[in-house]
């Protein structure tokens, strides 16, 4: 597909620039291949920022004339409505290109299995972003947790937090409960603490979400700006996870996630209110370790991990898609009432 090829050239769909330039970071360099984008957007969000990180680019302003070019994958940004996503997302599949997608489809679950089984059916890679996941210091820790460091997980403690919500108008218009802070900010970590036990059988799932204050009852369907979420996996580990848009927190955006067994406790966080800097710590009784230093820009290792695949091999990956299905299924529950 593109091994042999000194460049790559990859197809960029985002008409409401909802990618940030710094997901684009240093890419080119971390491939060891200069990189020709083409952008798909609307002139009246674009910024031209991200066009200054690649070797070469192209502006269009539909997707008429991309479906043209030699590509070697597709990148999708983030929606107002799914089935638009699904649509971009089967024309790169049957145009036998692989996919990266920053928001993955959530809310619509036979959709979701539409869009894998045709992925499947051509042999395509689809992958997600995980912002967290590829990061060194999440690295480190996740190699503990597998390795037993900590004895039996018994408690997992996830925070997210953003002193601002999100800038443009269609974030706030769902009507759907799960469909606001929990899918556009939280669902990130909440995934991060799920795969770090292996995608856990989940037994209890309790929920309490709220609007500008106000608690969230089972008919008030609402996009919520803070979530509460409680849950107990079969294997008795408690898992409490709480996330909110426009709160005061002294600083842009606080990340934190903490697990504890009987041998001590793991941390993952964030530094000076940004979301590409993180550390780890350890946890001793009384004491503090820091076991990975604050580490570089995290923001674009999830897309340099999939451009690194795609150079090997784009086909179909059963693991990843069975992921990103169990991000379906939990958002789902999250969103019922």
């Amino acid at each position: 597909m593109c091994k042999n090829r000194p460049e790559l050239c990859l197809g960029i769909i985002d008409p409401y620039n909802t990618i940030k330039p710094k997901h684009f970071l240093e890419i080119e360099s971390a491939i060891g291949k200069k990189i020709k984008a083409i952008f798909v957007h609307r002139k009246s969000y674009w910024n031209a920022e991200s066009s200054t990180l690649f070797s070469s680019t192209k502006s269009l302003s539909t997707d008429k004339k991309l479906w043209k070019e030699n590509m070697d994958g597709i990148i999708t940004g983030h929606f107002p409505k799914e089935t638009e996503l699904a649509l971009y997302t089967k024309k790169a599949i049957e145009h036998n290109l692989p996919v990266f997608q920053f928001s993955p489809i959530l809310k619509d679950r036979a959709l979701a299995n539409e869009v894998f089984e045709i992925a499947k059916l051509k042999n395509r890679l689809i992958c997600s972003n995980y912002p967290y996941r590829y990061s060194r210091a999440f690295q480190d820790i996740y190699e503990r947790l597998n390795n037993r460091e900590l004895g039996k997980v018994r408690f997992i403690d996830l925070k997210l937090y953003k002193s601002e919500g999100p800038d443009d108008l269609w974030f706030y218009k769902n009507k759907v409960r799960g469909s606001g802070v929990v899918a556009h900010t939280g669902i990130d970590l909440l995934e991060l603490g799920l795969y770090a036990l292996d995608y856990p059988i989940l037994k209890n799932i309790d929920f309490k979400y709220f609007s500008q204050g106000s608690f969230l009852k089972d008919d008030d369907q609402r996009a919520e700006d803070f979530a509460s979420i409680e849950m107990l996996t079969s294997e008795g580990c408690f898992i409490k996870f709480s996330t909110s848009w426009n709160l005061p927190i002294g600083e842009e955006v606080l990340i934190k996630a903490e697990f504890f067994g009987k041998k001590g406790g793991l941390c993952f966080q964030n530094l000076e209110g940004r979301e590409d800097i993180f550390m780890a710590e350890k946890y001793h009784r009384k004491q503090k370790e820091i076991i990975v230093s604050p580490s570089d820009n995290s923001c674009s290792k999830a897309l340099i991990h999939w451009l690194w695949e795609i150079q090997k091999n784009a086909v179909f990956n059963k693991c990843l898609a069975k992921q990103l299905l169990f991000r379906v299924e939990i958002f789902n529950v999250l969103g019922s009432n």
